[in-house]
């Protein structure tokens, strides 16, 4: 027995197969897998301000989202229909002080599609809101406002 035990300790040891020992060798994957994933950096406030019923003029605004892809994903982004959307006219439209104000606004792009360039490159899209004057002429007086959900798809 203590026979057996010192000739493996030393065929381990000396790593040579002359005296009975034997080496094998395999080989072992190293895998990994970039996830395409997508993030959206701000969605920021887009605000058309003060509607003058007086000027009754149509007022655009337009803020822009920042995000990020992976590294070569292709990405598309888009915005809901807000809150408020009527699915009648086909319009979205902010909610003001009384049950039945509304208040109708365009926004576009409808959507967008890309390819990310990593982490460290920001991509942005300008989103770009417009009130009709004739839409806030008769407007009840006060605070109007959506919500709408900007999605980014990999």
């Amino acid at each position: 027995m203590r026979y057996k035990v010192l000739l493996s300790v030393t065929c381990a040891a000396i790593g040579f197969n002359s005296i009975g020992c034997f080496a094998d060798t395999g080989n072992m994957p190293v895998t990994a897998t970039v996830l395409a994933v997508c993030k959206l950096n701000s969605t920021p406030t887009l605000a058309f301000g003060t509607l003058d019923p007086s000027s009754g003029a149509n007022v655009t605004q337009s803020a822009t989202v920042s995000f990020w892809c992976s590294q070569g994903t292709t990405y598309s982004i888009s915005p809901d229909n807000g809150l408020h959307y009527d699915s009648t006219n086909a319009s979205r439209r902010m909610k003001g002080p009384g049950a039945s104000d509304f208040i109708p606004y365009s926004l576009s792009p409808a959507s967008a599609t890309g390819t990310g360039a990593g982490t460290s490159t920001a991509l942005n899209l300008s989103f770009s809101g417009t009130v009709q004057g004739s839409n806030y002429v008769n407007a009840t007086v006060g605070s109007y406002s959506d919500t709408v959900v900007i999605t980014i798809t990999p």
